[in-house]
């Protein structure tokens, strides 16, 4: 996402955007090993890029909501999970304080639904902060050769 930021973009006949990444910035972000450290990289940079914006606020909100996502993540996927035949409903996450918790289908599709519905208004918010850039709103860091016109050469 912020690689998309940080590179250039374009704004194509359909409305739709089109986005060549910072090759840097994408770099960096790949090799951060941790979701909390690219989240992290990830807010120092748009907190600067869009001090005083509306957008600010609403990149808090998601912000939290990402660090959320992840640690459920992060739980589903590094936890030690058990079955047992007297609870066939669900699997058991094994815990190292000894008070396993008990999982059933919808814990997991209620992560997953959380999930899809931040990568959503990820994407929404990707494309107010494209138009923000498009339309000189947000400037910090940005320069007008990051903006380039489409193929039919319009805005």
């Amino acid at each position: 996402m912020i690689s998309g930021v940080m590179g250039r973009s374009s704004r194509g006949d359909d409305g739709g955007w089109g986005i060549n990444p910072n090759w840097i910035v994408d770099k960096v972000i790949q090799e951060t090993q941790t979701n909390y450290a690219r989240v992290n990289i990830t807010n120092c940079i748009l907190r600067e890029l869009l001090k005083d914006d509306p957008l600010e606020k609403v990149w808090i909100r998601l912000a939290e909501r990402l660090n959320s996502v992840a640690h459920q993540r992060n739980i589903i996927v590094h936890s030690e999970w058990a079955w047992s035949e007297d609870a066939p409903e669900g699997i058991i996450q094994l815990c190292s304080d000894e008070k396993h918790k008990f999982w059933i289908e919808s814990d997991f599709a209620d992560v997953f639904s959380r999930t899809k519905s931040l990568e959503t208004d990820i994407h929404a918010f990707m494309r107010e902060v494209l138009i923000a850039i498009h339309d000189r709103r947000v400037t910090r860091f940005v320069t007008p050769e990051m903006i380039v016109k489409s193929d039919a050469g319009r805005d």
